[in-house]
């Protein structure tokens, strides 16, 4: 049921929600804030609505009435939002410093070659380490002695 609108903003670009002076999350109907701001997760495959991530709730949320900025990303640039509270910004610290981590971690079991967990493992307790004191007849072809060697991390 997802009209134009609802499927083509882009997946975490910032999203604003109007909500009616009855809705459940309007605290004072005259005078209280009637929107909330969030990023855009996916259309609604039964409805013209909209699933969002609300930032201020930190949950996701069903919205219909919405206006979209396609071009501004609040993950990776917090100035787009209304509201940049102090709250909003150690948390998004936090989730910087644990993505980082993250793909650090990716990064360095890409460049060896490890893609399970077994392949960790198996990394950690077992290292090959080339010997190059002790060449043997395998001098032409440039390998030398390979030893295992168990229990170092």
């Amino acid at each position: 049921m997802g009209t134009y609108q609802t499927v083509a903003a882009p997946f975490s670009s910032r999203v604003i929600a109007q909500f009616p002076r009855e809705h459940h999350l309007v605290k004072n109907g005259s005078l209280g804030d009637r929107f909330d701001e969030g990023t855009y997760l996916y259309s609604d495959s039964a409805t013209p609505c909209i699933w969002i991530f609300s930032i201020a709730l930190q949950r996701k949320i069903k919205v219909q009435d919405f206006k979209s900025y396609p071009l501004k990303f609040p993950f990776k640039d917090p100035s787009c939002l209304t509201r940049n509270t102090q709250t909003m910004t150690r948390e998004m610290s936090k989730m910087y410093k644990k993505d980082a981590h993250d793909d650090n971690m990716i990064a360095m079991e890409t460049s060896n070659q490890i893609h399970t967990r077994a392949q960790m493992r198996a990394a950690k307790n077992t290292w090959c380490v080339l010997d190059v004191s002790t060449m043997d007849d395998n001098a032409s072809s440039g390998m030398g002695k390979v030893c295992s060697c168990a229990g170092m991390a």
